[in-house]
């Protein structure tokens, strides 16, 4: 029977909508094989209907239990259940944060600092004063280690811990919070704020905001995020991102602002088998898979990277991904190949033999790797 990939989704509050799905090549796919994937998703749809059943059936006999007993428990009682309720979000966003590739010290400090929030919330549940490090967060590394991604991820994070009602994030820079004239910021930097209340504000290459010059406004954006950052408490997670020598700078030049900050989590830069894997994952996930001799002459390529302050990390490896795919397309066309296995084959005369240069990082990079 063909594998089939099934996922469950609300649809209003006592509905839930099951989406089976199958995937496969249209040029080469028969009628056999059509029909065997639809068998296996009416197979799967009957299984998921009796599942969801019992668990509805399990659910309201739990739910007629809890009524009959409520008299009973006290209200410690009910608010540590929400915390163990909480702590299984959490695992979930935990364990995804887990698949990312390297980021190891990330990680850890991120576990680290959700087992804070966590304590927190059970001294809260047993009556005891709560002990926990402020939300905001300094994110420190270089381009492509991950910052915007795991700043997502800390938005589902703090919304599962309670922390936050929405967990969404705005990502902004100078550009998005800095207006031409005096005054223009600061409905700017509110109009930011507002949209990201009950969510992240990650702002990117915040040190930006600090300059010299007297007619400058990147102050008045600090000012008004601080402003709002202590009117809103509870209601919004400011993450400051950067170069790390910058944002120290930034934070010394700023200590209103960086006494809003407990925690710092740095970036390190990805090491070339880290960098090696995230080729793999976007070439796995785009249908390709790689000749022995492609696959060693891309090791060689990524070793050749010269490191530096402008090295892209995770970018420089979607732009050496997209050079092999254009380059694949043109062999392609050229040999009039239309079918088979060499539209997904990566050969080794489809890698680029010269280093590119680590500065060229501005092409767009999945959500995973910025």
């Amino acid at each position: 029977m063909p594998f089939v990939q099934a996922r469950v989704e609300p649809a209003s509050d006592n509905r839930v909508t099951v989406y089976a799905t199958h995937s496969f090549l249209a040029d080469e796919v028969t009628d056999t094989e059509i029909e065997q994937a639809l068998g296996s998703i009416d197979h799967v749809a009957r299984r998921w209907h009796r599942e969801l059943r019992q668990i509805d059936f399990v659910g309201r006999r739990e739910d007629r239990a809890r009524s009959e007993s409520a008299s009973e428990r006290t209200d410690a009682e009910h608010l540590t259940n929400a915390v163990v309720r909480k702590a299984e979000g959490t695992e979930a966003v935990l364990a995804e944060l887990d698949t990312l590739i390297g980021l190891i010290p990330v990680k850890q400090l991120v576990r680290r600092l959700t087992a804070l929030q966590q304590v927190a919330g059970m001294r809260k549940a047993a009556g005891m004063k709560p002990v926990a490090p402020s939300p905001h967060l300094v994110f420190t590394g270089n381009p492509g280690t991950g910052k915007t991604t795991v700043a997502r991820l800390i938005g589902r994070l703090y919304k599962e811990l309670g922390l936050l009602s929405s967990g969404h994030v705005v990502e902004v820079d100078r550009s998005g919070l800095v207006g031409g004239y005096i005054g223009q910021t600061a409905i700017k930097t509110r109009a930011v704020l507002d949209s990201a209340k009950g969510g992240v504000l990650f702002v990117d290459e915040a040190y930006t905001l600090t300059s010299h010059h007297n007619n400058d406004y990147g102050a008045e954006a600090i000012a008004t995020i601080l402003s709002y950052m202590e009117n809103n408490r509870g209601e919004i997670v400011v993450v400051v991102a950067g170069y790390p020598a910058e944002m120290a700078a930034f934070l010394e030049q700023n200590p209103g602002l960086a006494s809003r900050f407990d925690h710092t989590l740095d970036f390190p830069d990805y090491t070339d088998d880290e960098l090696f894997s995230i080729l793999q994952w976007m070439i796995l996930d785009n249908e390709y898979y790689l000749s022995n001799g492609a696959r060693a002459k891309l090791r060689r390529v990524i070793g050749s990277w010269p490191r530096g302050r402008s090295f892209g990390n995770a970018r420089q490896v979607r732009r050496l991904f997209n050079e092999v795919v254009a380059e694949h397309a043109a062999w392609l066309i050229d040999k009039r190949i239309t079918s088979g296995e060499g539209l997904r084959l990566i050969r080794e005369g489809h890698v680029p033999s010269a280093p590119m240069r680590p500065h060229d990082t501005d092409t767009l990079v999945p959500a995973g790797y910025l």
